[in-house]
């Protein structure tokens, strides 16, 4: 008999994070100003924003917010 090809599947890439840069930076060859936005792997965010060169990108994601009345 032979044996079972199947192959495993890769592992899952972590999602991409948003970060904003807040120093001048080189990133996939071009120098990006302060004030930009950048989509990096975690870890790679995580030292950014060590060395103070990004912060994270503030969550778009809103509140319930309450009904509006029109009956007014």
């Amino acid at each position: 008999m032979k044996p079972s090809s199947r192959r495993k599947a890769a592992p899952a890439q972590p999602a991409m994070v948003s970060v904003i840069l807040m120093a001048e930076h080189e990133h996939l060859g071009a120098v990006l100003q302060p004030g930009a936005a950048i989509s990096v792997h975690p870890d790679t965010a995580q030292w950014l924003e060590a060395m103070g060169a990004a912060v994270p990108t503030p969550s778009t994601a809103q509140s319930a917010s309450q009904p509006v009345n029109t009956k007014d």
